[in-house]
């Protein structure tokens, strides 16, 4: 067997590994909350061009 078969061989049994791993999780369910996070205005509305400067521009 040469070291690329055995290399792929060994990511194969990972994957398998992860798998089974990844299998166990499915009986459990969380429970889901209803959050919502209500956005703040800002403080200083300020338009895109007093904030921005292109690049390569004098101003």
């Amino acid at each position: 067997m040469s070291l690329a078969d055995e290399l792929l061989a060994d990511l194969e049994e990972a994957a398998g590994e992860e798998e089974e791993a990844e299998g166990s999780d499915l009986g459990e369910e969380f429970p889901i909350e209803d959050v919502r996070e209500e956005p703040e205005p800002p403080e200083a509305s300020e338009s895109v061009r007093s904030i921005a400067k292109l690049w390569g521009s004098k101003a």
